[in-house]
């Protein structure tokens, strides 16, 4: 039976088959394992729009008519385990998501379980969080405005909460800084704008849900 493997940033993993539950993956030297390391499909999302053209689904085009504006299979490949970065001179200094995807072949046993377990953490650790330019204003949908970001925020916190094994987190960046390679005018203008705060002290709308999100934790 093929099964479909698709994550963010991977940059090791293998599927584990275990006869019984358990609350953490221990004795992996020990366990029947399939090995995921190798060539893998990548697209570049420099513009975050993944999440919500919902790559996760690898949607095929039906027809002509369905619009599938993304395609893994005639995508570029990156290998696993190793960083984009050193793979491909565009990526070199590359910083946002890069979405993998793999076909892997794996029968499941009756009585067992399967994991994912990824070589390079032993809990979650990603990067969210969404560019805004302060001042700038629309709905959840509107690229680079306050309240997409501030929506970014509140539907990733939510998923945090129901994560019991959350060591910490932390926001990617607290405060917009200069950046020569962000180069979108009258958004970037050679600024990262992902920052809760403007480069010029401006609270954004996202601040303030976070904020909100640590008081309730006290």
């Amino acid at each position: 039976m093929k099964q479909i493997a698709l994550i963010f940033a991977l940059l090791s993993g293998m599927a584990v088959a275990q006869p019984g539950p358990a609350d953490l993956i221990a004795n992996i030297p020990g366990r029947t394992t399939v090995s995921l390391d190798g060539t893998w499909n990548a697209i570049v999302d420099p513009y975050e729009t993944g999440l919500r053209a919902k790559f996760y689904e690898n949607a095929k085009a039906k027809d002509k008519s369905d619009l599938v504006e993304y395609n893994f299979d005639t995508a570029g490949t990156l290998k696993v385990p190793c960083d984009w970065n050193t793979q491909r001179e565009s990526l070199m200094f590359y910083e946002n998501p890069v979405w993998y995807q793999r076909y892997f072949s794996y029968h499941k046993r009756a009585k067992t379980r399967v994991f994912v377990y990824v070589g390079a953490a032993h809990y979650q650790s990603r990067e969210f969080g969404g560019s805004a330019l302060y001042g700038k204003h629309g709905d959840e949908q509107t690229r680079f405005s306050e309240e997409y970001q501030a929506g970014l925020y509140r539907h990733q916190l939510a998923s945090l909460r129901k994560t019991a094994s959350l060591a910490g987190m932390s926001p990617w960046v607290l405060m917009d800084f200069r950046s020569p390679r962000r180069f979108l005018p009258g958004v970037q203008d050679c600024h990262n704008r992902k920052g809760l705060v403007s480069d010029k002290g401006q609270k954004k709308q996202a601040f303030y849900v976070l904020q909100k999100y640590y008081e309730e934790l006290k």
